[in-house]
């Protein structure tokens, strides 16, 4: 079982495209286990349709609903926490989608870097792992790593911001 490196992930650019990234990508899967005619056991994961529901009847904002922890596609290991959350469109600045996430391990910029790419958005990803106590900081903009740093502290519970998070 992984600790879990826990915090923050934020969604900047324009609203169609943040909203479009978190419709393609946000996801929760079942198992599901079938029998083929030889016998054989197949073990695959299937998106459940309603586990992420998105009310965006509003052309200003969005409202997704996760019910559960829900999958980052195509990240290996990144999970958006069950919740609320809402998205408002701006006319004098990017839209900004805040969502609570979790990491096993550490966070791995590699598969935000791809979809920063084909999406047009940029990541911050801030995370807390109290078990090796360490805190990540990692910033993508336009397909780029601008900021991947692991950050220590030599008392981890008084000088980490959120001590509590992760492990």
């Amino acid at each position: 079982m992984p600790n879990w490196c826990e915090g923050t992930l934020k969604v900047r650019g324009k609203f169609e495209d943040v909203k479009l990234w978190a419709k393609e990508n946000i996801m929760i899967y079942r198992a599901q286990i079938t029998k083929d005619s030889d016998g054989h056991v197949n073990f695959e994961h299937v998106p459940v349709p309603d586990g992420v529901v998105f009310d965006d009847t509003d052309s200003e904002e969005f409202e997704m609903n996760v019910k559960e922890d829900a999958y980052i596609k195509d990240s290996r290991r990144h999970f958006i926490e069950s919740d609320n959350y809402f998205c408002f469109k701006y006319a004098e600045r990017d839209t900004i989608l805040v969502l609570r996430f979790k990491a096993a391990w550490a966070i791995d910029e590699d598969p935000f870097v791809e979809m920063s790419k084909h999406y047009g958005v940029d990541f911050r990803l801030y995370g807390c792992e109290r078990g090796a106590e360490f805190n990540q900081e990692v910033i993508i903009e336009h397909g780029e790593v601008v900021k991947n740093d692991e950050i220590k502290f030599d008392d981890y519970e008084w000088e980490c911001p959120f001590p509590d998070l992760g492990g």
